[in-house]
């Protein structure tokens, strides 16, 4: 099969995948051919499912490192509008954690991990960016004004179900003798 074709079999495959991120079973490409996993991780509907892709694909040698990269770069696209200072510092330290934990093993492997670990990372951030923009986008449209005339108007709309409680009487334990 050529590599166009296979090429093509990838992009079909990821074309017809939902827009959640689902669990894949093996590469949809063949692993050994680099360009044509890149250009899967490259042409995933989002962040998650190039991330899915990419951890199908990995090997555990350097080459991860590209891989990952790519993924970073998705997540990041999402990622960037909704970064204010605090986030940026809490994204930071969680890509710096990654970087700490394997800084001990220099192998290639190691590298591997590292770059996934900041690919997940980043996955995650960018996840919690979509709710955030969804659910203010939510807000927004929930707080817009009714045009006027739409206002609810309960007291013709909504009648009160039960009818009006009358005053107590004036002597509230009836016609009591005087004890005097």
């Amino acid at each position: 099969m050529s590599a166009l074709a296979r090429l093509a079999l990838c992009l079909a495959f990821l074309a017809g995948a939902p827009a959640r991120a689902e669990r894949l079973e093996k590469c949809p490409v063949d692993a050994g051919d680099a360009e044509a996993t890149t250009q899967a991780v490259r042409d995933a509907p989002s962040c998650a499912q190039a991330y899915e892709v990419m951890n199908v694909c990995r090997k555990g040698e350097k080459s991860d490192v590209a891989l990952a990269q790519i993924v970073v770069e998705r997540c990041e696209e999402v990622l960037n509008p909704t970064l204010d200072e605090p986030r940026f510092r809490a994204y930071a330290n969680a890509r710096a954690s990654c970087a700490k934990r394997f800084s001990q093993d220099k192998s290639e492997r190691a590298l591997s991990y590292q770059a996934v670990c900041e690919a997940g990372v980043a996955v995650v951030f960018a996840q919690r960016a979509d709710v955030e923009a969804i659910r203010a986008r939510r807000d927004r449209a929930r707080a817009m004004p009714r045009p006027p005339g739409q206002e609810p108007r309960f007291d013709q709309e909504y009648p009160q179900a039960l009818p009006p409680v009358p005053p107590p009487p004036a002597d509230p334990f009836g016609a009591l003798p005087d004890k005097r």
